[in-house]
């Protein structure tokens, strides 16, 4: 018998992406959101996470990569959305718990995940779920053999730095 390695110890945008589409969207009736589906349950915000410092550590990730992280982004969007659903459909008692929580969270700070994946353009800043839509400038390079310099003559192209100071390109135009 194989035992399968904890989630949060997978680096491999491959590996991380057949792990996590196993991960299915659970409410506790004390309001807390988890998945179930690999080694342990784990909070639905942990697994962003995780996969949030993945992309920090490997911010040019290779191109065969770029269809991983697009999968691993479509189901964590998809485990929110189920989870979402699950609290709408949930008991009154279960809705406040969670209602509950998700202000102390806010207050303390542990809500901070969730809006890293998701809504974070607030403040100009391309969200996680959507960096599989980017290139560095290194990426670009190798995708589209030419620079984003050179492209942004010719196309529109649209430039964002992060927080973490790289400059990322949008291509749609061009993939």
């Amino acid at each position: 018998m194989m035992i399968e390695k904890s989630l949060f110890e997978i680096s491999s945008f491959s590996e991380l992406s057949t792990a996590i589409q196993k991960l299915k969207p659970e409410v506790s009736s004390c309001g807390t959101r988890y998945v179930i589906g690999y080694t342990e349950p784990m909070l639905i915000d942990e697994v962003a996470s995780h996969m949030i410092k993945c992309l920090k550590q490997n911010p040019h990730f290779q191109e065969k990569d770029r269809p991983h992280v697009q999968k691993i982004s479509e189901h964590i969007n998809h485990i929110y959305k189920v989870s979402d659903e699950q609290v709408v459909n949930s008991g009154f008692f279960t809705r406040i718990a969670i209602w509950l929580r998700e202000v102390v969270g806010r207050i303390f700070g542990d809500s901070r995940a969730r809006w890293l994946w998701k809504d974070c353009e607030a403040i100009n800043q391309v969200p996680y779920w959507q960096y599989f839509q980017y290139y560095t400038a290194d990426q670009f390079q190798q995708k589209f053999n030419r620079t984003p310099e050179q492209t942004k003559k010719r196309e529109n192209l649209f430039k964002f730095e992060g927080d973490d100071l790289i400059v990322r390109w949008e291509a749609s135009s061009l993939a």
